[in-house]
């Protein structure tokens, strides 16, 4: 049965439009459309910065990461027709394709081949194709019109056969603001993240070697710590309970779907409708977890309350006179490198587990300090979960924007 067509709107091959937008090939609405060199000059140690598609994320062009110089005799060579301009859309287009940035900068610099350029003309607001371009309806053209090798490209022929919803220049001007106040709201939010995770980085480091008030110190061999403090292995505050722990495969947990958390080496794996634990513990991966990776990524995670732990990750259990936080705080991103086994999945067996050492001040301290960072870390989850709501927001913006099922004029 044939859809019906609301009044004032058209059917198209990308939907229901308004009877007032077009549908247009992106060749259409661009003055420039290249990708970046496919032979790249030799490196130099200071030049033009050359970026790769591992430069273009969170609809940002992101200088400082990985960079490589050419020099300028051959960025003068590569561009004798042409330099990427300020307002430029910058578009990855091998391995991760469709991740989208307008260059925001005036300085010269150059891109790979995994990089496209495009420069719009007056048909189309850069900012409302910059938007269009990293949305839904695109993302699936993107996908089908590139070849399907073990690294995915997208050749510039097919790029420029990308159909684009045009609105009036005016409504993209609006929709584009409309989404830029909520792109600019999710980025003040991830700003506000990042220094609290920094404050409580800087606070971890002063607090859990330092304590609070203490003016003599001692050295030991996990570094200088305040005088009364004691050192002691996790054998000796935790009780480990790794013998009820049971793994579930993926077919398992399907006929299981809950709202119970199941956790692995890294955290929660899936929710399921059962539970073998209802306490609070700490959790550090067995095998598998991000040993590595320590200082930026956590290796171990306090739960509280019901769930299902799998066989790659340990569980402990304060014993009544310690303070599980204080505990889980001291492993999170603690270095033990030197003792877990293997190459590519590394292990930290429990007898190893049972002899790692940390500090220990008297209870009344632990709780103190772990209350300092308990708050951090409740404001730090409050702006993460404000910003996954944003992202929710501008996810149904988009889809509701870019198709005229929302007007804004």
């Amino acid at each position: 049965m044939k859809k019906e067509v609301r009044e004032g709107y058209k059917m198209t091959e990308l939907g229901e439009i308004p009877s007032g937008w077009d549908i247009v090939d992106l060749k259409e609405v661009l003055n420039l459309l290249k990708d970046g060199t496919h032979n790249p000059p030799n490196r130099v140690e200071t030049g033009v910065v050359m970026l790769s598609a591992e430069n273009i994320f969170n609809s940002k062009v992101n200088f400082g990461l990985n960079e490589k110089f050419i020099s300028y005799d051959d960025y003068y060579k590569m561009h004798n027709n042409y330099e990427i301009e300020k307002g430029d859309i910058l578009m990855t287009i091998v391995g991760t394709i469709g991740r989208t940035a307008i260059v925001e900068c005036d300085y010269k610099f150059t891109v790979q081949r995994s990089v496209a350029i495009l420069r719009s003309n007056e048909k189309i607001n850069n900012y409302y194709l910059e938007k269009f371009l990293s949305s839904n309806i695109c993302n699936k053209q993107l996908i089908k019109r590139s070849n399907s090798t073990a690294q995915a490209g997208l050749y510039l022929g097919e790029l420029g056969k990308i159909k684009i919803i045009l609105p009036s220049t005016k409504e993209q001007k609006k929709i584009a603001e409309i989404l830029s106040t909520v792109d600019e709201q999710i980025e003040n939010t991830e700003k506000l993240i990042q220094k609290n995770q920094e404050l409580k980085k800087g606070l971890m480091q002063q607090l859990l070697t330092k304590g609070i008030g203490h003016t003599e110190f001692k050295k030991t061999e996990l570094g200088e710590i305040p005088k009364a403090w004691e050192i002691k292995k996790i054998e000796e505050i935790c009780e480990i309970l790794d013998s009820k722990r049971v793994p579930l495969n993926g077919k398992q947990r399907l006929k299981m779907q809950g709202d119970i958390p199941y956790y692995g080496a890294n955290a929660i794996v899936d929710y399921i409708n059962d539970y073998i634990f209802d306490d609070e513990l700490i959790l550090i991966a067995e095998d598998g977890g991000n040993f590595g990776e320590f200082r930026e990524k956590p290796i171990a995670f306090y739960v509280k309350g019901k769930c299902w732990v799998n066989n790659h990750a340990h569980v402990l259990k304060a014993i009544e006179c310690e303070n599980s936080k204080w505990i889980f705080y001291n492993l999170v991103h603690k270095d033990i490198t030197e003792i877990v086994q293997g190459g590519t999945r590394a292990k930290l067996n429990q007898k190893d587990l049972r002899n790692i050492k940390i500090p220990f001040p008297n209870l009344d301290e632990q709780e103190k300090i772990a209350l300092i960072l308990s708050a951090i870390d409740k404001k730090i989850e409050q702006y993460k979960y404000k910003k996954e709501k944003l992202e929710e927001l501008k996810k149904g913006l988009m889809k509701q924007l870019l198709n005229g099922n929302i007007r804004v004029i």
